[in-house]
């Protein structure tokens, strides 16, 4: 008989859930090449009419890989970025899943891949729900699954090298998440219809591929931005209590025996 502590065996294994050693390491060095560079350009570039829309005083961007600044047409003047240890040039490092922000203090958090590397992608989403102000947004940043790059990816299982090992969570999942923590979701744009290329002939040969991407399939790039707002609790009207009007007494006068007038006869 199987004791209750026992743990049972999977099913299916999903050959993404295993990071490599040193992922952060083999990511960043992707990022700052060329494919990567190009991943990024195309973030900032959505990124940049996405956030002068959101408004308030006090800005985070989680980032999952050496910091990248994202928020450069924020309005919100007061912006802190957040990483690991391993990440290195960040202002606050820390675990995404234990952020140290008081609740309800946010205006906008930005999860750039923080998701796609996370063994607990659920903690780090209830983190932010916790720190973001009613009315504030979160944004996250992600790889598409739903992508020429997802569908490259089922051919590199088990690659050690950047970015194929990346978990890819569908941002219509995470839209999900995001509804159950009573976050509203604004909307969803996509961009890079590439295949991560590295050099500059391949770009200009596949070029075609983010015109028809661009004008037929919008949200199927290789990454994608999900703007979410955390719904406002209504105000419940208090109602003053009603005064209780009692009823006025009025005094009749009680009839008397009339005494006859002895004046008259």
């Amino acid at each position: 008989m199987m004791g209750h502590g026992m743990e049972l065996p999977r099913l299916f294994r999903d050959p993404f859930r295993r990071l490599p050693p040193n992922f952060r390491e083999h990511l960043d060095n992707w990022f700052d090449g060329p494919a990567g560079a190009r991943l990024l350009a195309a973030e900032r570039a959505v990124l940049d009419q996405v956030t002068p829309c959101i408004f308030g005083y006090h800005a985070v961007q989680v980032c999952a890989v050496r910091p990248h600044s994202l928020l450069q047409e924020s309005r919100i003047l007061r912006r802190v970025m957040v990483g690991t240890v391993e990440s290195g040039g960040v202002d606050v490092a820390c675990d995404p899943r234990q952020l140290p922000f008081a609740s309800d203090a946010l205006d906008l958090l930005v999860l750039h891949h923080a998701l796609d590397f996370e063994d607990d992608p659920h903690t780090v989403l209830r983190e932010a729900a916790r720190v973001v102000i009613p009315g504030g947004a979160v944004v996250v940043v992600g790889f598409n699954p739903w992508s020429l790059f997802g569908f490259l990816r089922f051919f590199h299982l088990g690659a050690l090298d950047a970015p194929w090992f990346a978990r890819c969570i569908s941002p219509y999942r995470v839209s999900d998440w995001l509804r159950v923590l009573d976050f509203r979701v604004d909307g969803l744009e996509s961009s890079y219809y590439l295949p991560p290329l590295v050099s500059d002939k391949s770009v200009q040969r596949f070029g075609w591929l983010d015109y028809l991407g661009a004008r037929w399939w919008p949200q199927r790039g290789m990454f994608y931005v999900l703007v979410a707002r955390k719904s406002v609790a209504p105000l419940t009207p208090v109602r003053r209590p009603e005064r209780q009007v009692r009823p006025v007494t009025v005094g009749v006068p009680v009839a008397g025996r009339v005494t006859p007038d002895h004046r008259n006869p």
